[in-house]
């Protein structure tokens, strides 16, 4: 992902790179994009944002992966667009994929 790449050399700025993850990721098919789409905007919304620029993203964020989870036709693309953007531990996410509907795999997590 070129995107990405500018981020990491600073040529694009985290708030950017977010704003345009989070516009492009509803448009995305296929499922293996979404995953990396997801992994990219967890590790700039967490590494690269400043924590105050996080707080008012974080309402948005919330409501476009509810929508992911919705929208998603299989259980493996749920828990991608659910785990795409940490929110807390692994049994806070074991909790949360059994609320949603997901039954996670053995280790806690979907395979």
């Amino acid at each position: 992902m070129t995107l990405w790449e500018e981020l990491l050399d600073g040529r694009v700025q985290p708030q950017a790179f977010v704003d345009a993850g989070l516009r492009a990721l509803p448009h995305e098919p296929v499922e293996q994009n979404v995953q990396l789409m997801l992994g990219y905007l967890d590790r700039a919304f967490w590494t690269f944002l400043p924590a105050a620029a996080r707080g008012p993203l974080a309402p948005g964020l919330e409501r476009l992966l509810r929508a992911g989870i919705a929208r998603a036709e299989s259980s493996s693309l749920k828990s991608a667009v659910f785990l795409g953007v940490s929110v807390g531990g692994d049994d806070r996410r074991r909790r949360q994929l059994s609320r949603a509907g997901v039954a996670p795999a053995g280790d806690g997590f979907p395979g």
